[in-house]
């Protein structure tokens, strides 16, 4: 009887374990898409780092990517991250070499769902957000 007990417990405990791991796959997600408005082409150096965390800059690194931007063009990066606050530094480079803009912004995430940050790339070389 005593053994059955442990085992119903590991059992439940168990199930606990994938629920939760259900949840954290399930949870919402963080994208990125830039509009190039002008006749260049560009690259953005995106990164995000955690800022809810207390860790090294390279601890907290959540994400890193350069994505290349073609005149009037759009790209869509879906789910890079896990929708949670960041601290997201872009570097924007006109003609995929020279640097035209870098700024960082604070982002902290909606109740809806997956989000996805939107910005433009103006003529004058600069990434605005939606």
């Amino acid at each position: 009887m005593q053994r059955r007990r442990v085992l119903l417990g590991t059992v439940a405990a168990c199930s606990g374990l994938t629920e939760c791991s259900a949840l954290s796959s399930e949870s919402s997600t963080l994208g990125f898409r830039p509009f190039n408005q002008t006749d260049s082409p560009y690259t953005v150096e995106l990164t995000l780092y955690r800022s809810d965390v207390d860790a090294s800059r390279s601890e907290a690194r959540a994400y890193s990517a350069s994505i290349d931007v073609e005149p009037a063009r759009d790209v869509r990066r879906e789910a890079v991250a896990e929708a949670r606050p960041y601290c997201v530094e872009c570097h924007l480079y006109k003609d995929h070499s020279q640097l035209t803009d870098e700024d960082h912004v604070h982002y902290y995430p909606t109740d809806e769902g997956d989000d996805t940050e939107t910005c433009d790339i103006t003529e004058l070389g600069v990434l605005t957000r939606r």
